[in-house]
């Protein structure tokens, strides 16, 4: 269409953009699975397993399962398995496109919007293409809803801009639909509307400021943050103040954008995993607050003369707020994920900056467009090595501990890895020892250490610590079905049996306590009837070769049972 072609030197960028992202990103395709929510999300979810079917879709579009509602990522991660099974690499190639696209529409976007002119446009989509701190989000299967996210957003941002210059009734509802689309992808995305306040400002420069067009926009992320709410408290995501206090919330809520933004400017010593401290000496959240509310105060002091300081720092603040933990979901302190989208903010503030040099000392334009591909091209190498750590569990969690030996989480979550490796044991129970040490009150790593201990015969020091942890959390689930499987597996059978009974009371469909409860009760004739029925619903939730046959033996040997 006539006014549309696309001039040579963007096709030029888009093509790099899109070569270099694969080229850094190659190593995705050597990546396996970790164990770190790749089990719930894909290796071990019943529903991707039955393929295409009613029941598969009902839980695409309607469960909040494991801990969230976008059936955009769950009908992405369906449709991966359906093709390409548990064959890691092709659940990485998918999400590294998805990448790579998120990157290219990240350019339109910025080029329509005429945010920093076409080279403060590749750089910022460059930055968010090649940085080191998005290997989290494109590496880790179980991120999808990251890149995914991503994707509609910066699509959805676009065609608020064409809208904008050519309003259509079309153009409008394109981009709330793909808004929409980026909920049910990740609710992260709360915040677009207000990034399309900040557009209005700069470089839009719609004044006054335009509310009402943006109502549907707030209505869909108030949906949204209410779901998001809703799920996450089902499911025991949201942690207590008892947990981590509010004091201490608010504490890294003034430390950890700072971290972020050093992260950005030098991103070494990237990990995985990274735990809350115990507390913070008083003066880095003294000088964090500072910090930020000094630079707002200086951008908004020139907020006539350079607005995309302003739009820049504010986009990055804005973004960030849903994950900067005041409301705390999960147990990281930071995560390298969350600043996907935030990253945006900082790249635009830079280009700014970086466009002002040439005007003022033009002999600094070469030396300045050399140090910027330098700088990218390092990037790009770091991102290159950083995707090295995921290619299982083991490497991701043995460089997390030994970028930082007291992080407890990454002693906790090595131990998990290993324990899924043959004749590791003795490195397992390292791992768990670590972690406790490294942290004394830390319950699921002292219960994942009993149940490791009786693993390995070691049988008195496991029961002895599941019976301190069964008084401090008598309800709790894991510990429970652990403690139960620990028992049944040493023929104690009758003390087994409370303990799979109160995991199901906190979770009907745990599927390891409807297993333990199961083979106990069909031990004696007197509950045969009912561990069968739990075991059919074992088999009902993820069908089995083997337990199938166990029922039918159970079947021909109990004759009579169910009439």
């Amino acid at each position: 269409m006539k006014g549309t072609r696309i001039p040579r030197e963007d096709l030029l960028i888009y093509a790099g953009l899109f070569l270099a992202t694969l080229a850094a990103y190659a190593g995705v395709l050597s990546c396996g699975f970790v164990n770190l929510d790749d089990g719930v999300y894909i290796r071990h979810n019943p529903f991707l397993h039955s393929g295409f079917t009613l029941h598969s879709l009902k839980w695409v579009l309607l469960s909040f399962q494991p801990d969230n509602w976008f059936p955009v990522t769950r009908l992405s991660h369906l449709i991966d398995y359906t093709l390409f099974g548990e064959d890691a690499a092709f659940h990485h190639a998918v999400s590294l496109l998805i990448h790579a696209g998120a990157s290219l529409l990240l350019y339109g976007f910025l080029r329509s919007a005429q945010m920093g002119g076409r080279w403060g446009a590749a750089f910022v989509a460059f930055l968010f293409a090649l940085h080191p701190l998005h290997v989290e989000s494109v590496a880790w299967a179980s991120e999808r809803k990251d890149v995914l996210c991503a994707f509609f957003w910066f699509a959805a941002m676009w065609a608020w801009v064409e809208w904008v210059k050519r309003p259509t009734e079309k153009g409008y509802y394109l981009s709330l639909g793909l808004f929409a689309l980026g909920i049910m992808s990740k609710p992260m995305i709360v915040t677009f509307p207000v990034l399309l306040l900040l557009l209005d400002v700069w470089p839009l420069r719609r004044t006054p400021i335009r509310l009402a067009e943006k109502l549907p926009f707030f209505g869909l992320s108030l949906c949204a943050a209410f779901l998001t709410w809703h799920a996450q408290a089902a499911m025991g995501g949201i942690q207590a103040l008892g947990t981590y206090g509010l004091g201490l919330r608010v504490e890294n809520a003034l430390v950890t954008p700072w971290i972020y933004i050093g992260k950005t400017l030098w991103p070494l010593s990237l990990r995985a995993i990274y735990s809350w401290p115990d507390s913070f000496p008083l003066w880095q959240p003294l000088a964090g607050g500072l910090g930020l509310a000094a630079i707002s105060g200086l951008v908004l002091w020139h907020l006539r003369r350079r607005p995309s300081l302003a739009v820049g720092w504010f986009w990055f603040l804005i973004t960030l707020a849903p994950v900067i933990g005041l409301v705390q979901v999960g147990n990281q302190a930071r995560a390298d994920r969350y600043m996907y989208v935030p990253m945006v903010g900082l790249g635009v503030m830079l280009a700014s900056l970086g466009s002002e040099l040439p005007a003022t000392a033009p002999g600094l334009r070469r030396p300045l467009a050399a140090l910027v591909c330098a700088g990218l091209a390092g990037c790009a190498a770091l991102t290159w090595v950083q995707v090295r750590y995921w290619e299982n569990g083991e490497t991701l969690f043995t460089h997390a501990v030994q970028e930082d030996p007291a992080d407890y989480s990454a002693w906790y979550f090595l131990g998990s890895a290993l324990s899924q490796e043959p004749d590791r044991e003795a490195d397992m129970v390292n791992a768990y020892e670590s972690a406790v040490r490294a942290k004394s009150d830390f319950f699921e790593a002292r219960e994942h250490l009993a149940a490791a201990h009786c693993a390995i015969g070691k049988n008195d020091l496991g029961l002895m610590e599941f019976a301190g942890l069964a008084v401090l959390r008598p309800h709790d689930l894991w510990m429970n079905a652990d403690y139960g499987t620990a028992l049944a597996n040493l023929n104690r059978v009758p003390e087994a049996i409370p303990y799979f009974r109160e995991a199901l009371r906190t979770n009907p469909q745990y599927r390891p306590a409807l297993l333990g409860l199961g083979n106990a009760l069909v031990k004696s004739p007197e509950t045969l009837a009912e561990g069968m029925a739990k075991l059919e619903e074992a088999q009902q939730q993820e069908p089995s070769p083997e337990l199938e046959a166990q029922l039918e033996q159970l079947k021909r040997n109990g004759g009579g049972i169910g009439r």
